[in-house]
């Protein structure tokens, strides 16, 4: 466990060296809500995306792109220069293709990748980090989901979600079998049918209380 102070100085310099390689970046978990002793770091972020000639093709006209999360490559030079380290040693979550949070499609010119619910788990420091990585689309509901705590995040799911008319797959709420835009936090909770409330006041699920009608 750390201080509070402690962890919002982490989070606040792993969003400045992160931030280049996203759309958006946002800090989540018990650092948003503002609990007094931090165990870990939790990230929720819109990753960049960046083109390069695939390994083992030359630099010719017609060689195929494949298209590389900007954030792993940032992950991969802060690991390099020792600023991040696996949580085991051996172990690099992001370092390989079936452990990285996208998946590759062969094209003929340019590799398409997206896979929108997955994670990295690192250390930074002292502390364990969570980076949740997600879309435009999916952000608001991510943010909600990975502030947590984990009580809250349930009710969202399995009481809140089914009493609204929709479902969470694979990182995204869906309403008849169609993708529901969350781009903000307060989309996801109108979604859901659900009042706003700021993230230090989500600490049981008796918090959650039905949206009131606008006039």
């Amino acid at each position: 466990m750390i201080s509070l102070d402690d962890a919002d100085r982490l989070a606040a310099r792993l969003v400045e060296a992160l931030g280049p390689a996203c759309h958006r970046i946002e800090v989540a978990g018990s650092v948003r809500r503002r609990r007094l002793a931090v165990k870990d770091v939790e990230l929720v972020a819109v990753p960049r995306v960046v083109e390069r000639t695939a390994e083992g093709q030359a630099e010719l006209f017609g060689a195929r792109k494949e298209a590389i999360s900007a954030v792993w490559l940032q992950l991969e030079a802060l690991r390099e220069a020792g600023v991040v380290r696996p949580v085991k040693p051996g172990v690099i979550p992001f370092e390989t293709d079936d452990r990285w949070p996208v998946k590759r499609f062969a094209g003929p010119q340019t590799a398409r990748i997206f896979d929108p619910a997955r994670w990295l788990k690192f250390l930074y420091g002292p502390v364990a980090v969570d980076l949740f990585l997600c879309t435009v689309d999916t952000f608001g509901w991510q943010l909600a989901l990975r502030t947590g705590p984990a009580k809250v995040s349930h009710a969202y799911v399995a009481h809140w979600a089914p009493r609204a008319g929709v479902r969470s797959v694979d990182g995204q709420l869906m309403r008849a079998g169609r993708p529901v835009a969350t781009p903000e936090e307060r989309d996801a909770f109108q979604a859901l049918g659900i009042e706003w409330i700021p993230p230090e006041l989500r600490v049981a699920p008796a918090a959650l209380s039905p949206a009131r009608r606008r006039a």
